[in-house]
């Protein structure tokens, strides 16, 4: 039977323990557990789940978007939508107003990119940087951060000039013209050489 004095702050420890902590990562699970003790408990923690209203979470987004980004709002209602849902599952309370309410609507944001000149210049300063190799393999591959940290010796074939990408498997030529995530004339054609000299 569903419990109607159970607060916000009660039902989020019972998810954090019960469901988080044994399905998630360690770093992952930090992550919800200090956005639920910092962001959520001390503003709606007190209040009681069977008598929270969805106007109430709305408002709630909208105080947190005056001070974060919209992701981040994003993975706070992420987070109610989970340990909302669950709960209805356990049977831990009887209605579910999150589900009533709308995550914040991201905004669209022109994607800007350097020129192949200011990439080179980049490169030019960051010459003998410790993360150089870092650098110049993001730029010249498009390759995301982690999909660059992820990158392993046994995923670069030396022959093919191509890096297989260790997080969706997709191989990333080392020697081209252009590259899918720039835009047209702003990518500088690379080889193994670079990468050769500086292992």
């Amino acid at each position: 039977m569903p419990d109607n004095n159970i607060t916000i702050k009660e039902l989020l420890e019972t998810w954090l323990e019960e469901y988080a902590k044994p399905n998630y990562k360690p770093t992952v699970y930090d992550v919800e557990s200090t956005t639920v003790n910092k962001r959520i408990v001390p503003v709606i923690g007190k209040q009681r789940v069977q008598q929270i209203k969805p106007l109430t979470i709305t408002r709630f987004y909208n105080d947190l978007s005056k001070k974060y980004s919209p992701d981040y709002v994003r993975h706070i209602h992420a987070i109610l939508r989970k340990a909302f849902r669950l709960a209805s599952k356990w049977e831990m309370i009887s209605t579910n107003p999150i589900e009533k309410v709308e995550a914040p609507k991201l905004r669209k944001t022109e994607m800007k990119v350097w020129t192949m000149e200011q990439c080179m210049r980049f490169l030019n300063i960051a010459e003998g940087h410790v993360h150089y190799i870092v650098y110049s393999l993001a730029i010249h591959t498009g390759m995301r951060k982690g999909e660059v940290l992820g990158l392993r010796w046994k995923d670069i074939d030396w022959v093919g000039a191509s890096a297989n990408d260790p997080v969706d498997g997709q191989l990333d030529a080392l020697s081209r013209d252009y590259h899918p995530r720039y835009q047209d004339g702003q990518f500088h054609p690379a080889n193994l050489h670079w990468i050769d000299a500086h292992s």
